[in-house]
């Protein structure tokens, strides 16, 4: 049986998700988060926004991509009905020629920052050799876990122009599958990739290209494919601890009520609602004369007492 996804409120995007082992909240842009219970073992995965890839917009050889976004893994305590500021990095702009490609800005969440991508990932095929764009960084896994999907992959590299008419060269894929680099041709030069959303992957470089003059006795350096652009960064954050419920035993607040080995789907007392749905049918306890019952007992041991209205249908 899948978690129960905590009760949250979030002014930013976001999306929740859940399996039998954990639930999960992916914030998607920046905003205000704040659960409606005490999580005392958060575990949060903050991505910053990958850096866009390389490009000169002319030349044979093919340019890089661009790095990834820093990944950190976290365990935070979060209290109940207290807003926590949470900022998600953006992707770096594409290279252009006579620009270098932009930075991705960090993201941020619990205290805890992780710097956007820069600078350059996957290495480019030279012009003229068929060379293959190289892979962009692998990335890092969400919380560690090998089971999760890798984030902050670079961009590959993209490949360099060909020599004969008919090839084509392979852009280097982007690390953990996004943000590959542009193909590299004889007539035209391949457009990148962009590194894909919410996962701070670098975009990939542009590929390269030759061009032919009327004669065809002459090759020119000339435009190549676009650069691709970074990808936007995420916070995702996941847990096991199921929220709390109105009901103190020894003084502990609880998180499920069993009676007789079953899991109470409802609690009254004295005709009020006090948590959930249908106790008596779920307990088989009280039947009202073969009518679902909505009260229950109250009291410890032998002095356990029915509610008045209960009471006065005895």
């Amino acid at each position: 049986m899948a978690k129960k996804i905590p009760s949250y409120e979030y002014t930013g995007e976001h999306e929740a998700a859940a399996d039998e082992r954990y639930w999960y909240i992916y914030l998607k842009s920046s905003g205000s988060l704040t659960f409606g219970h005490e999580k005392k073992m958060l575990e949060a995965c903050i991505v910053g926004g990958g850096a866009g890839g390389e490009s000169d917009n002319g030349g044979t050889d093919g340019e890089r991509g661009g790095n990834g976004g820093q990944v950190k893994n976290i365990t935070q305590h979060v209290l109940a009905d207290t807003p926590y500021p949470i900022v998600v990095g953006s992707g770096g702009a594409a290279g252009i020629k006579g620009a270098f490609p932009g930075k991705g800005t960090a993201s941020s969440a619990f205290g805890t920052s992780a710097s956007g991508g820069e600078g350059a990932s996957g290495g480019a095929g030279a012009g003229g050799t068929g060379g293959k764009g190289e892979a962009g960084g692998a990335g890092t896994y969400a919380f560690g876990d090998s089971s999760m999907l890798r984030y902050g992959g670079g961009g590959g590299g993209g490949a360099g122009a060909q020599t004969g008419e008919n090839e084509r060269g392979t852009g280097g894929a982007g690390g953990g599958g996004r943000g590959a680099g542009g193909a590299g041709a004889y007539t035209e030069g391949g457009a990148a990739q962009n590194g894909a959303e919410h996962t701070g992957g670098g975009g990939g470089g542009e590929g390269g290209f030759y061009y032919d003059d009327e004669f065809g006795d002459q090759r020119y350096d000339a435009a190549g494919g676009a650069a691709g652009e970074g990808g936007s960064g995420v916070v995702i954050l996941r847990g096991t601890e199921e929220d709390l419920i109105p009901v103190f035993f020894n003084g502990t607040q609880l998180s499920v009520v069993i009676l007789n080995g079953k899991k109470a789907a409802g609690m009254v007392y004295d005709g009020v609602r006090l948590y959930a749905r249908r106790l008596a049918e779920r307990t088989g306890i009280l039947n009202g004369g073969g009518r679902r019952e909505r009260h229950a007992l109250y009291g410890q041991g032998g002095n356990q007492k029915r509610c008045t209205e209960c009471a006065q249908r005895a």
